[in-house]
């Protein structure tokens, strides 16, 4: 009597499904793993918002040897490209006194760096920050020494009335001159 056919078992097989759970898988560690990264970033980079840098002072030795001293931030300390040493990238701020915000300056040429006393750095609406030695304040036709006492109590005023300002300023943009946009739109 023959023997009836019997299917043939797998011996060491996987089922047939596995190779695209592993790929499922390592699709999701991958992703998790970009999203961990991503927040990272955004964590790293956002505590300067609400930690600032400080203000250096850099003396910086130039070709001829004489010195000059720039206000600023650290914004990159880096490898040079070519390999040799490394450079510093200061952000300097002062758009409208400066023709770039961000110089780069070799390492080799930084004499000293100092926190400076007295230097300030100001948000601004037109042009972004500032940061300088104050002088003086004028406003109003007077003119008030940074050396006089009043003077930090005066600026505390204006930026106060400036704040003030600005929000009358943003009411205005939003409220009042959005109303007339969207009712020309619906004409």
């Amino acid at each position: 009597m023959p023997t009836p056919l019997l299917p043939k078992l797998r011996d060491n097989r996987r089922p047939s499904g596995e190779p695209l759970v592993w790929l499922t898988a390592m699709g999701l560690a991958l992703g998790l793993t970009m999203v961990v990264c991503l927040l990272g970033l955004i964590i790293s980079k956002g505590t300067a918002v609400f930690w600032p840098h400080r203000v250096v002072a850099w003396t910086i030795a130039d070709g001829d040897g004489k010195e000059q001293v720039v206000l600023g931030e650290e914004a990159l300390a880096r490898e040079r490209i070519d390999g040799k040493g490394f450079e510093y990238q200061i952000y300097l701020a002062n758009k409208d006194a400066v023709a770039s915000t961000f110089q780069f300056v070799d390492a080799a040429q930084v004499r000293s760096t100092g926190l400076p006393s007295g230097v300030m750095r100001l948000d601004r609406l037109q042009y972004g920050p500032a940061i300088g030695d104050p002088v003086a304040l004028v406003a109003g036709g007077s003119r008030l020494p940074a050396s006089d006492p009043a003077f930090a109590g005066r600026l505390q005023d204006l930026v106060a009335a400036a704040t003030a300002q600005r929000g009358r300023i943003q009411v205005l943009e939003r409220h009042v001159i959005g109303a007339n946009s969207r009712d020309i739109l619906r004409r």
